[in-house]
């Protein structure tokens, strides 16, 4: 009887992690669908990690394979050289303070294609950023 019990309370929760999933998969798809029409990119900084995230868009603004995993050091290498200190003070304030931050720097791709770019992001080190 109790094993009966336990393994459907196993089954039910089984079938709940995969409809969790599916509508992670689900928000995930719907999200990489609006940055590819609406141009904007997303990236994170995992700052007990160091680690930074981008998506598929923020790859192709940065004219990198998808697979491309940047660092800090290497996302702030992209900006005009007279611009680092800028974003790199702003992403330190904005992870100290809670500040928000709006910023339009100049930019070159990897492939060297130089540009406006607008990254911009909430005190919560996730980060959205548009080339303009």
């Amino acid at each position: 009887m109790k094993s009966h019990r336990a393994q459907s309370e196993t089954q039910s929760a089984l079938r709940a992690t995969e409809e969790q999933q599916r509508l992670a998969m689900r928000k995930s798809d719907l999200l990489e669908e609006i940055t590819a029409v609406s141009g904007v990119g997303g990236w994170e900084v995992d700052i007990d990690t160091d680690t930074v995230t981008w998506t598929e868009k923020t790859c192709e603004i940065h004219e990198v394979d998808d697979d491309f995993v940047p660092t800090v050091d290497m996302a702030l290498s992209f900006y005009a050289p007279d611009c680092r200190r800028q974003i790199s003070d702003a992403v330190i304030k904005s992870v100290k303070e809670g500040v928000a931050w709006d910023l339009e720097l100049p930019f070159v791709t990897a492939r060297g294609v130089r540009s406006g770019f607008a990254p911009r992001a909430g005190p919560s080190s996730k980060m959205v950023a548009r080339p303009v």
